[in-house]
């Protein structure tokens, strides 16, 4: 397991963003910016360059992570797990903010698909048969009806402030 950790470890600092790196910082009692800050580069310190404290701490995560990633998953977890990866396949996402998710609607009491469009989303309000049994069958429905509501003029794009 111990090389399972190194490599989500380094992966967590590769995939890192200026919030985790304060969250890393803020553990480890490094003052804001020592990871990342602008004397160091624009992408911050390699893996070979942290810390052994950072390292330890980002080791620690993936245990965690790892341990709890060897539970076998559930039925909806795997139906989850399936139907976000064919939408992936089938509308990938390119380094946007965030991927394709759910959302909770709490006025309304109901789900959204949550699409990535690039800088934006697009939500998508799920009801009553957009979820079948089969997530490969459900990606592909969803995709269609989400291309033509992506397409409309007055498509409700959410974009995100820089």
């Amino acid at each position: 397991m111990s090389g399972q950790v190194e490599q989500f470890a380094q992966k967590l600092w590769e995939n890192r963003s200026y919030a985790f790196i304060d969250k890393v910082e803020q553990a480890c009692g490094y003052t804001k910016g020592e990871l990342y800050g602008e004397s160091i580069g624009p992408w911050g310190l390699k893996w070979e360059q942290i810390p052994e404290k950072a390292k330890d701490y980002l080791r620690e995560i993936a245990t965690q992570e790892v341990a709890i990633r060897q539970k076998p998953p559930t039925e909806i977890e795997q139906y989850l797990t399936t139907l976000f990866r064919e939408l992936e396949r089938l509308r990938p996402t390119n380094f946007g903010v965030t991927s394709h998710g759910v959302l909770w609607d709490e006025d309304w009491e109901r789900l959204i698909l949550s699409v990535n469009v690039g800088d934006a989303v697009y939500l998508h309000p799920l009801v009553p048969g957009d979820l079948t049994d089969d997530p490969l069958d459900t990606a592909a429905s969803l995709v269609d009806k989400v291309k033509a509501e992506i397409d409309h003029p007055d498509a409700d794009i959410v974009g995100f402030k820089r």
